[in-house]
């Protein structure tokens, strides 16, 4: 958990009230994304082979196919703490965005699953777990593609699955969970506008999204991807959105110091 910390006894630190910078896919401990999906979906739950190598793991050692099920490989010795300590990160270690790249696509199998229970599971933890630290309001970074699919009944499901999970989580633990769609923050091209418009097209107007989330490589120069702020801006005003979060990764980089400014 973000909000697990560890103070001297002298100090007095107060509870914070909201989170506005976690990304939804990073939130919970490795352990309980592992055990929830385990419980909840291990047969919706996917690796393929080269994830497995990854995790150290051969699949011909284990007669493994190119797809490999989470309830499978759990009955393989040692592999249940592989997958889990390929997903988290030291609390005391110094990590760079390609650290970061590696975390998130550890994580991937158990959130490309459109098993609609563990999306709620999911959410559900995750309001648990800032309830207990105090916080009320958190606004969740993640790609578009946890939205939705190529098969227009499956973006139904999904999209009613996270609707019914963040009602139940303010319900359960009076935590309001709301999502950002993650923008590249990239130099203006027509693969990078059809990115943004999609994501404004498709899953803006949905309740539990609350803005957008420019992110990735923090090399770019902030000035590269103002066209962003112009677009969202004009489709707030359009659309009469008046509480629409814009919400930008810094850009922390010796080659755009004015990033920061």
């Amino acid at each position: 958990n973000s909000y697990d910390r560890v103070f001297s006894s002298s100090e007095k630190v107060p509870s914070p009230k909201t989170d506005l910078h976690t990304h939804y896919t990073g939130q919970l401990p490795a352990r309980d994304v592992y055990d929830i999906a385990l419980k909840i979906a291990h047969k919706t739950v996917v690796f393929n082979k080269e994830k497995l190598v990854k995790n150290g793991i051969l699949p011909e050692n284990h007669g493994l196919g190119e797809q490999t099920t989470l309830d499978v490989l759990d009955k393989i010795k040692g592999v249940r703490e592989k997958i889990i300590n390929s997903m988290e990160v030291n609390i005391q270690d110094q990590i760079t965005f390609m650290d970061m790249d590696e975390l998130y696509y550890a994580r991937g199998p158990f959130f490309d699953s459109n098993n609609p229970n563990l999306i709620k599971n999911y959410v559900l933890k995750i309001a648990e777990n800032y309830a207990k630290n105090g916080v009320d309001y958190c606004e969740l970074s993640t790609c578009t593609w946890m939205f939705q699919g190529n098969d227009p009944k499956d973006n139904q499901n999904r999209h009613k699955a996270f609707s019914d999970a963040v009602k139940e989580a303010y319900k359960k633990y009076g935590v309001t969970v709301a999502f950002l769609l993650a923008t590249p923050r990239v130099k203006r091209d027509d693969q990078s506008m059809m990115w943004f418009t999609r994501s404004f097209i498709n899953e803006a107007h949905m309740p539990f999204v609350a803005g957008i989330d420019l992110l990735g490589h923090e090399k770019t120069s902030n000035k590269d991807y103002s066209y962003i702020f112009a677009a969202a801006a004009n489709m707030c005003a359009k659309n009469g959105w008046k509480h629409f979060t814009i919400r930008s990764h810094a850009g922390e980089s010796d080659e755009h110091k004015d990033n920061i400014k």
